[in-house]
């Protein structure tokens, strides 16, 4: 069975109109088992859902952690690395909110990121400055 998008779109195909009100004043009415048909449908586009974006996630934390892995390349023991460790700080801030383990409070995490960009800003200019 062909599933529409939307839940009126699918209503509207399988509504049955009581015309000559038997049962109700003309009321249009869908079957409880097209009803539970759609339900198991969402069950199943939710699931699938959740497992796309576990891989996208799962993917997506493997390539933050090369990065990581890249920055730290970068890293000298001088001054120069306040920029590569912000942006270490900054991408595993980044996988923890992607695995979820990131503070309950998302405000504090977005305070935490906007932080650290800024830091990093203020960094880059520093250096033009110096340049």
């Amino acid at each position: 069975m062909a599933f529409p998008a939307t839940f009126d779109e699918f209503a509207e195909k399988h509504k049955i109109v009581d015309s000559e009100e038997i049962y109700t004043n003309g009321t249009e009415l869908i079957p409880i088992f097209r009803v539970k048909q759609w339900l198991e449908h969402q069950e199943m586009l939710k699931g699938a859902n959740c497992i796309l974006n576990r891989k996208i996630n799962k993917n997506a934390i493997s390539q933050l952690k090369d990065l990581i892995n890249d920055r730290r390349s970068f890293l000298t023991g001088d001054d120069s690395d306040a920029v590569f460790k912000h942006d270490i700080e900054a991408l595993e801030l980044a996988i923890a909110a992607m695995q979820g383990k990131a503070e309950t409070d998302e405000s504090t995490t977005i305070a935490k990121a906007a932080i650290m960009i800024e830091n990093r800003q203020e960094q880059d200019n520093d250096d033009i400055k110096s340049d």
